[in-house]
């Protein structure tokens, strides 16, 4: 994205948060991993037939198939999303709190990656996300992250 200046704006997970932003930043495209991407130009809301639709045009005008586009322009990194099923979900200062031991970790391991802890908005369960950019970093910092997630809220 940077070498292309595409700036880059982080929200909660949600459309809602991204379309917020995405108008408070007078942004034309925002998007979630889970592949909800937003056109703003097109609809306020993510329509997977209109992605498609501004796909295939942006194809056609960069003259390119998709599988070059993405080999000159996406650095995949392997990750893991680990479901902790909760009878109580975490307070927001206790995220905080799994937040810091996150990144004391991320620290000891010197991640080059990113990882994400939340709350599920539909079901009893923490969400853990790592991505790094070799899978031994992301089991690793994963296995000593659960680890300790568990240590935090079950002792």
């Amino acid at each position: 994205m940077d070498k292309n200046n595409f700036k880059n704006i982080e929200t909660k997970v949600g459309d809602k948060y991204v379309a917020e932003a995405m108008d408070k930043n007078n942004a034309s495209i925002g998007g979630e991993q889970s592949g909800h991407i937003i056109i703003s130009e097109a609809l306020p809301v993510g329509d997977g037939l209109v992605t498609f639709i501004y796909c295939l045009k942006a194809l056609a005008f960069f003259d390119t198939t998709l599988s070059k586009f993405k080999s000159e322009n996406i650095e995949e990194y392997p990750q893991k999303l680990v479901n902790l099923e909760l009878s109580t979900m975490p307070e927001e200062n206790q995220i905080k709190e799994l937040n810091n031991i996150a990144k004391k970790l991320s620290d000891k391991y010197d991640l080059d990656g990113r990882y994400l802890i939340r709350n599920s908005g539909t079901e009893p369960l923490l969400r853990v996300l790592i991505e790094a950019k070799d899978s031994n970093s992301v089991n690793e910092f994963s296995d000593e992250l659960v680890n300790n997630i568990k240590n935090y809220l079950f002792t």
